[in-house]
């Protein structure tokens, strides 16, 4: 009931906001954000960004945290996961999402009724339908080499059949293709390519990234990033994979990576359209998300970023009244 309360309470900022003077604007604003912080009205945010036409417009923190305080972004990690691929792409340590997963785990015997096996994709991995499925307290976790471990598990379909988002704390999919990452860069692992490649072109020093038992980064969750870094990855997408002035991301997989409206992928929720791990929201507005409701909402129509971390899932306030408000209030 509180929260219905407190959407409510939302929605009449909201209305008021479109007849308030530009005067009261900044007041109706702060009222927005101490209800996004009431972790009575079930929201619970720790911080909240907002980014438009250049500058950071408002920036709020909560809870203890402030800007340099990293935050665990949970199925995030998946998106920076995946734009990793993307630049090992185009640095030619893969060929293209075309090739097949075979190729880099060759010793792995692919046994009789799995012969799909050669056909599955990075792009299998990339849209999570590799047919290959594994409980989170199942023993291939602490495999000494989980990506060979993971591509030996019998199938639960071929690939490219059965769409998995697997929202727990392991996805057997996300593992495989960290794993095939780390076989295609010499070794290292995700986060020492994205160091290199990612995280320092964006001026990202302070980060964390768990690792698996045989060294290679979670590719389901684990990574922590600051509120102000979660923006700036989040601009890298919204400047077509350039940041001040240097193309970091190849503009075609960030075009690749953004889902349609006509992209027929779900989500885990089964109402989204859903790309290399960006959800579809409004227009050409896309988010990454993590659970406990970590979000980086790229809105290019208004050209602005949201990012939001707290410790509770507000899938029904974020996207029904918080976005709407703060567009009244950003955007008139």
């Amino acid at each position: 009931m509180h929260i219905r309360i407190m959407a409510w309470t939302m929605s009449l900022i909201g209305f008021f906001a479109c007849f308030a003077p530009a005067g009261m604007q900044p007041r109706l604003m702060k009222a927005h954000f101490a209800i996004l912080a009431n972790p009575v009205a079930g929201f619970e945010t720790n911080s909240l960004l907002v980014w438009r036409d250049g500058e950071i417009v408002r920036e709020a923190y909560y809870n203890g945290f402030d800007e340099n305080i990293l935050h665990p972004v949970y199925s995030i990690t998946r998106t920076v996961l995946k734009t990793l691929v993307g630049i090992a792409i185009d640095e030619g340590y893969i060929e293209g999402i075309d090739q097949r997963v075979t190729d880099f785990f060759p010793d792995v015997e692919i046994v009789p009724g799995q012969e799909s096996k050669r056909d599955m994709t990075i792009e299998h991995l990339l849209t999570k339908t590799s047919g290959i499925e594994a409980w989170w307290d199942d023993p291939v976790w602490y495999a000494p080499d989980l990506g060979a471990a993971i591509f030996a598990l019998p199938q639960e379909t071929a690939p490219g059949e059965l769409f998995r988002f697997q929202s727990g704390f392991r996805s057997t999919t996300m593992e495989l293709l960290s794993a095939l990452l780390s076989r295609a860069i010499g070794g290292r692992s995700a986060l020492e390519f994205a160091n290199e490649h990612l995280f320092g072109p964006l001026g990202i020093t302070n980060v964390e990234w768990e690792s698996n038992a045989d060294g290679t980064s979670r590719g389901t969750i684990g990574l922590e990033l600051t509120p102000r870094d979660m923006l700036r990855f989040g601009l890298l997408y919204m400047n077509e994979g350039c940041f001040e002035g240097r193309q970091i991301v190849p503009a075609a997989w960030v075009a690749q990576s953004r889902p349609g409206p006509a992209d027929n992928r779900q989500n885990y929720w089964d109402r989204e359209p859903f790309g290399y791990h960006f959800f579809v929201h409004e227009g050409t507005s896309f988010v990454a998300r993590g659970a406990g409701g970590q979000f980086i909402v790229i809105d290019p129509d208004n050209n602005t970023i949201i990012v939001r971390t707290g410790e509770l899932a507000l899938e029904l306030g974020f996207f029904q009244f918080i976005l709407p408000l703060l567009r009244i209030l950003l955007c008139g």
